[in-house]
């Protein structure tokens, strides 16, 4: 069982005929016996059709290299990247939740590249 393993981190790739992800997962246990989880995960590759879509949400604010005012890609700066300016801002209540505050944002109108594609999850 991939939850139940101590330590280092698992390697997990899925994929589909649209999108295919690299997951790294790592299940922490505090020195006072607390558990926590540890998920690290991008898109590995996308179909031309997918390419195509337009992308929003988390996925949109991600998808092309930004540049800063002096020309250089921004790469670390978070208030630059993203319009969420806290790691809350893209969580999920519970395993199949799919609200969070940064989906619905103001600022620039994203709605999760799902919300209006073929591709729906629904």
């Amino acid at each position: 069982d991939l939850f139940q393993q101590p330590g280092d981190w698992s390697t997990i790739h899925i994929s589909t005929p649209f999108v295919s992800f690299h997951v790294e997962y790592r299940l922490n246990q505090s020195e006072n016996g607390c558990l926590s989880h540890s998920i690290d995960a991008w898109i590995s590759h996308t179909s031309s059709e997918m390419k195509g879509q337009v992308w929003q949400g988390i996925l949109g604010e991600t998808r092309e290299p930004k540049y800063n005012s002096e020309g250089k890609q921004e790469i670390s700066d978070r208030q630059f990247l993203l319009s969420g300016p806290r790691d809350n801002d893209y969580e999920v209540s519970g395993p199949h939740d799919t609200a969070f505050p940064a989906r619905w944002s103001t600022g620039s109108g994203l709605r999760g590249i799902w919300q209006k594609s073929k591709f729906s999850l629904k």
